[in-house]
């Protein structure tokens, strides 16, 4: 056991010195990015500075999701100025690093809640991957939602795990004699049960308005506990019955198991009071946070799903962004017209494919999400509006790494191909994972993998979009390598078991010969 909690401290002791580190090695080929990073990071400039006349309301309008996220770099950028930080973006990398190092450790616990104690190897196996693929991506450098999107998807998966843990603990009591503790017990964990739900329903109202696709692991959550509940039942009156029994030949008072389901009852509506309650206090406290920057946003401009459903069904730009759809959208000034033309279009881009131009069209859009392993982290996609230079830092090693992460760079080639290699190879090993789906927590990954797979292919296609479930994908991947070699372990046994037997039986057969 001691062994076991020398690896974990090895991990966090590596996650601490991640940190530094990687903020270390981000600077050292730190970019301003263009596209939506740009224009996030402009308009907070321009609210530190009092430009409000410059403020880019109309992008907001358009693109309300980012309105959050502008409020939480708003407020980075004023921490900045308290600290003595004059450019709020260098604080920003400093808070990535924090998030790649830390994601590291959670994955690592996820994974170790699942593999436990007697396959400790591929907890460690799961941590080096993520560090390889996420914790050096240069994802880190570009400051937006999707590293944070990483980061909670993360936090709310451990959550799940952790309260399909403490279902272990409730089975635990079965074995205390003691009253007394039993109850200690029951009652700790059902205050930590409390704590873990009001966490992950909160978290998932705050994800959602940070990066929609972090909800679906919530939502597949949710699904597997509904789909769940019949065989829980079934349980609970086999039980039932079973305990009835028991109390009438032991003549025990039915009164206690009564009182217990009365507990479980106000209990759950407690749960359910306070998930009410908390839940509209984010919700009020996003929206104050929204309007409170001074950004003037017009309901009507807004794109909304019918916006991205028609752009994602484009067989000119395979699904992805194109500003023939964006001004497409922005002609119309009301939105219920907007959404009317949105549909229209999305029909008849449709009904123009036919089922054949539908399947291409998918098969286009999945090369399109899951063919790059740096998942547009490589500045592609997001171009160079202006390249840091900063005194005093290693200028060898900053060329170096320009080198690698940048589109040009001569090491960029390497880089990109060995990265495409291990991001194949994960998803090859997600194939062998699915056997494993018998289990709730892994079942809940699965479908949360399936669940952004599906809103991909129905809405805009980016590989970037993949990247907040990418530490997911890892970890089904190396339960799939697990299974994989435990098959061949098994069918090597197989093969030394049958030459052990073939040999026994000719030595058999030989020692009857020769009595005979």
């Amino acid at each position: 056991m001691r062994k076991y909690n020398n690896i974990d401290i090895i991990i966090i002791c590596l996650t601490i010195l991640c940190i530094p580190l990687l903020y270390y090695i981000s600077i050292h080929y730190a970019y301003r990015p263009g596209w939506d990073i740009d224009i996030v990071l402009k308009n907070v400039e321009y609210i530190i500075t009092n430009n409000t006349d410059k403020i880019m309301n109309g992008y907001y309008s358009r693109y309300a999701n980012n309105l959050f996220l502008t409020y939480i770099f708003l407020n980075v950028y004023k921490i900045g100025e308290v600290i003595g930080i004059q450019n709020g973006y260098f604080l920003l990398l400093f808070i990535q690093s924090i998030i790649f190092s830390v994601g590291g450790f959670l994955i690592y616990k996820i994974a170790d809640m699942y593999f436990k104690e007697k396959y400790k190897i591929y907890s460690i196996c799961t941590w080096i991957i993520y560090m390889l693929i996420v914790g050096l991506s240069p994802h880190i450098v570009l400051t937006y939602s999707d590293g944070i999107g990483m980061f909670l998807s993360l936090i709310l998966t451990y959550i799940i795990f952790k309260l399909e843990k403490d279902k272990d603990i409730k089975k635990d009591k079965n074995k205390i004699n003691d009253d007394k503790e039993k109850n200690k017990l029951l009652q700790k964990s059902s205050i930590s049960r409390i704590i873990l739900i009001l966490l992950f329903t909160n978290l998932s109202i705050l994800g959602y308005y940070i990066k929609p696709q972090i909800i679906i692991i919530s939502i597949s959550y949710v699904i597997i506990k509904i789909l769940n509940i019949p065989y829980l039942t079934y349980l609970v009156i086999k039980n039932k019955n079973k305990n009835r029994d028991k109390d009438e030949v032991k003549g025990k008072n039915i009164k206690t198991r009564k009182e217990r389901i009365k507990k479980e009852i106000i209990y759950y509506i407690i749960v359910s009071i306070l998930i009410i309650i908390t839940g509209f206090l984010i919700y009020t406290y996003i929206r104050k946070a929204n309007n409170s920057m001074g950004i003037n946003v017009d309901k009507e401009k807004r794109f909304n799903i019918t916006h991205y459903a028609m752009l994602g069904w484009n067989t000119e730009s395979k699904g992805v962004f194109t500003i023939k759809d964006e001004n497409f959208s922005g002609k119309y000034e009301k939105l219920k017209d907007r959404e009317k033309a949105n549909l229209e279009e999305l029909k008849r881009r449709i009904t123009e494919m036919g089922l054949g131009g539908v399947i291409n069209q998918i098969a286009r859009k999945i090369l399109t999400n899951y063919n790059d392993g740096t998942f547009s982290g490589v500045a592609t996609f997001v171009y160079i509006r202006k390249e840091y230079n900063i005194e005093g830092i290693n200028k060898e090693l900053s060329k170096f790494l320009k080198n690698i992460y940048y589109e040009n760079g001569k090491y960029n080639m390497i880089y990109t191909q060995i990265m495409q290699c291990l991001w194949i190879g994960i998803l090859i090993f997600n194939m062998f994972s699915y056997n494993d789906g018998k289990s709730i927590k892994i079942s809940i990954v699965i479908l949360g993998i399936i669940g952004l797979f599906i809103f991909e292919i129905l809405f805009e296609a980016r590989s970037r979009y993949i990247f907040i479930y990418v530490p997911l994908y890892i970890f089904l991947g190396v339960i799939g390598l697990k299974n994989v070699l435990s098959f061949f372990v098994v069918k090597i046994k197989g093969i030394k078991n049958k030459e052990n037997v073939i040999l026994y039986i000719c030595e058999n057969t030989k020692m009857s010969k020769g009595n005979v």
